[in-house]
């Protein structure tokens, strides 16, 4: 896999071609696009993964305008899930990363198999019972 120098430059040096090698090949599953997933989702796209799928189940509110900084008035008014209304933005960060978003419920009913695709799971604004869920899950894993 061919690595953009002119945009990775500095972080390949850092890292190494190995990490970065690895980053490049890795899909992030991010749940909550609140105001701390929504930076964690900034900073995965630039940092140049394959894929990232953002996932929420609330409705763009009022109070997102000061947390998120990628939901708009005009996402309150047509009462947009936060996710999709950030996917395309977010993916304007990065034209080689791949950004997708989800919006089914998880909860204590859910079938987790479907993070058998990911490389890595982060959980913002999630219970703690569905936290230890999906975390006993992906230990199960590896």
């Amino acid at each position: 896999m061919e690595i953009d120098d002119a945009l990775y430059s500095r972080q390949r040096y850092v890292l190494g071609d190995g990490a970065m090698q690895k980053m490049a090949k890795s899909h992030i599953f991010l749940s909550g696009v609140g105001g701390l997933g929504v930076e964690i989702a900034k900073n995965i796209v630039l940092a140049g993964v394959k894929a990232l799928t953002i996932h929420d189940t609330q409705i763009c509110q009022t109070w997102d305008l000061g947390c998120n900084f990628f939901i708009r008035q005009d996402d309150i008014e047509k009462q947009k899930n936060r996710a999709e209304a950030c996917q395309h933005r977010i993916a304007e960060l990065n034209p080689y990363v791949e950004v997708y978003s989800m919006t089914t419920p998880l909860d204590a009913a859910t079938d987790l198999s479907f993070l058998q695709q990911y490389q890595c799971v982060i959980l913002t604004e999630t219970k703690i019972s569905l936290q230890k869920r999906i975390n006993e899950f992906c230990h199960l894993q590896h």
